[in-house]
């Protein structure tokens, strides 16, 4: 069995933003041909513990290199305040042959460059008549991290990174960040959300469960 650490999956996926956005706009037309099976996820949680969960997430991809396999992924919030990541993922892949499971792959980093790659295809399509000069990350987490880096990649007119997170220290902390994804920017930290939305016309924001949306 392939087995791949987060080390070595980062080392894979670095510097590959166009090729996950390819990748993920790939897998949407291979779902509108039908051609994909997205079963219901399947959601643990714990007795006294509300905001802890462990998800499942089984999926089959068809096309010219068909996979098959289950994302089991876990969101403890109170790990950022431990100082360790609030997710972390596991990835199973099984033969289409025999069912026996072929890898299994740290799967944190790809979920994330997955979600962020997905807002970045959407970004670039809805901006077609009108490119984006500036972008506003409401939450400074992995994800819009992510984000970033591939709305960068996908839009590299982007100069301006308008940032609002719940902790200050957070968006200062990643504020420092923003520099080495996209050198000479100019960043704004702001006060309030609604400020964040009113900076930009392109806005990635957190939701309830993770989910992502643009405006």
């Amino acid at each position: 069995m392939l087995i791949l650490r987060h080390s070595e999956v980062a080392q894979i996926l670095d510097g590959r933003e166009l090729d996950n956005i390819r990748t993920v706009a790939d897998a949407y037309r291979l779902h509108a041909q039908g051609d994909t099976t997205v079963p219901h996820s399947t959601f643990l949680r714990f007795p006294g513990q509300p905001r802890n969960r462990i998800i499942g997430l089984p999926a089959y991809r068809g096309g010219e290199q068909p996979a098959a396999g289950m994302k089991w992924i876990a969101s403890f919030p109170a790990n950022i305040e431990r100082s360790i990541e609030r997710a972390s993922a596991a990835i199973t892949l099984n033969s289409l042959e025999t069912g026996r499971p072929e890898a299994l792959l740290e799967g944190s980093l790809i979920s994330a460059k997955r979600t962020a790659a997905s807002a970045a295809l959407a970004a670039e399509l809805l901006t077609r008549d009108r490119r984006p000069d500036g972008i506003a990350l409401i939450g400074c987490g992995i994800i819009n991290l992510e984000i970033l880096r591939h709305a960068v990649a996908a839009l590299p007119g982007l100069r301006t990174v308008s940032l609002y997170d719940s902790s200050a220290e957070r968006a200062a902390e990643f504020a420092e960040r923003v520099a080495a994804v996209l050198p000479g920017a100019e960043v704004v930290v702001l006060d309030s959300a609604e400020h964040a939305l009113a900076a930009h016309g392109l806005v990635p924001s957190r939701r309830p469960r993770s989910s992502r949306t643009w405006t």
